[in-house]
């Protein structure tokens, strides 16, 4: 009687136990390249209670695609399961997939702006970041910042990160610094010859698209400027119809005077650069260079030899 009983018994977990334990869904090749998340659901859904993930953070942002994707299952350390195979519902399961390494972003808003562009680099690539570059720019506007300097860190050219932030190991980091440029005086004179009947119209005065003045029909004024080095350009145009324009360019390369007499008409406005006797300067017309004549090749004759 009591051998019976311990065989009901025996039969009924056999029973209550799939008939020796818990199926696998799946086998163990076809869990590889899956994502790790859904192969861990699936598992727990079969009836596994003890999974555990293994992160192997061995891929670039060239392999990105691969981010959590699988690399292996074992069950009790075996790695090598039919679907449908049988275990114990508390068999030891790890699930082994790949990862992109990031690190956490380890400076403050106040950090980047501590310190220059070179010295963020290199703190950067202690950090672990392997594509880590810096370079000055000389693009603020001395007028209208009280910074010495201002830096900007971009991720892969697009936008900035923030402190905590998980950031590929590999991602392209460019650390720019940028510094005030050095300002000229330059003294704008424009005289607008007056019209009697046609063109009576205000013109404004830009420079490289910035409106910096405006003059009456028959007005005279100097405009004081203040300009960065290089090339600028010069437009004259009419208040509220900005398609009828004159315009001229001119460089710095220190503090200099520029002299402009304007004369306006109904479709467009003539620009006349004027020297410091008020006479036009007349724009050099290029020689054109003769093209030298091709020498001829003699031709030999011969017998035939």
């Amino acid at each position: 009687m009591k051998r019976f009983a311990f065989s009901a018994i025996l039969i009924l977990a056999l029973i209550m136990t799939g008939c020796g334990g818990t199926a696998m869904p799946s086998a163990a090749a076809d869990y590889a390249g899956r994502d790790h998340g859904l192969v861990k659901s699936e598992l727990e859904r079969a009836g596994f209670k003890d999974i555990e993930e293994t992160v192997l953070k061995d891929l670039t942002s060239a392999r990105i695609r691969e981010d959590g994707a699988v690399e292996s299952v074992s069950v009790n350390g075996k790695t090598d399961f039919a679907a449908g195979a049988k275990f114990s519902p508390s068999a030891k399961i790890v699930i082994t997939y790949h990862a992109l390494l990031r690190i956490a972003f380890p400076l403050t808003d106040a950090d980047v702006q501590a310190q220059s562009a070179e010295s963020l680099a290199a703190h950067l690539a202690e950090a672990g970041y392997t594509n880590v570059s810096s370079e000055t720019r000389e693009d603020l506007d001395p007028d209208k910042t009280e910074n010495s300097f201002v830096n900007e860190i971009r991720i892969d050219g697009k936008r900035t990160p923030h402190e905590g932030e998980e950031i590929p190991f590999d991602a392209a980091i460019t650390v720019t610094g940028h510094y005030p440029y050095v300002k000229h005086d330059v003294s704008l004179h424009v005289d607008y010859e007056a019209n009697i009947v046609f063109g009576k119209y205000v013109i404004d005065v830009t420079v490289d698209g910035e409106k910096v003045g405006e003059l009456k029909n028959g007005e005279e004024k100097t405009l004081a400027l203040r300009l960065k080095e290089g090339e600028h350009e010069l437009v004259f145009a009419k208040t509220g119809d900005p398609s009828v324009k004159g315009e001229t360019s001119f460089t710095v390369e220190g503090s200099r005077e520029l002299s402009c007499h304007l004369k306006s008409h109904t479709n467009y406005i003539d620009v006349t650069e004027m020297d410091e006797g008020g006479a036009p300067v007349e724009t050099p017309v290029p020689t054109e260079t003769e093209a030298p004549t091709p020498t001829e090749t003699p031709t030999v004759s011969g017998n035939g030899l």
